[in-house]
């Protein structure tokens, strides 16, 4: 079996076994794969980093950079409702259920 990597902020841990890993996830690690980050070109934002493990200034460069506005807010959790709840508008979503009519 092939070793399994884990990172936890600046902690990695290589492990050999899925249960073992299980585990280590259960406490916050997260594995680490070997494919290529994809990166805006202009900001250098990692646009595969999750929008809730993003920081302030990444979240305020991905909602200019997808031309989200932000109207004045400031706070991080302010900035990642925003974010989504633009997401959920362009994609469709709204959570309405079966009944949404387009």
């Amino acid at each position: 079996m092939s070793n399994i990597t884990l990172k936890r902020l600046n902690v990695v841990k290589v492990v050999d076994s899925e249960t073992k890993a299980t585990v280590l996830e259960s406490k916050g690690f997260k594995r680490v794969t070997d494919t290529p980050v994809e990166t805006d070109p202009g900001t250098g934002l990692n646009l595969d980093k999750p929008l809730e493990d993003m920081k302030l200034d990444e979240l305020k460069a991905y909602a200019k950079l997808k031309e989200i506005e932000l109207n004045g807010l400031t706070k991080k959790d302010e900035i990642l409702d925003a974010i989504v709840k633009e997401q959920q508008l362009r994609d469709g979503d709204s959570g309405g259920g079966a009944g949404n009519v387009e």
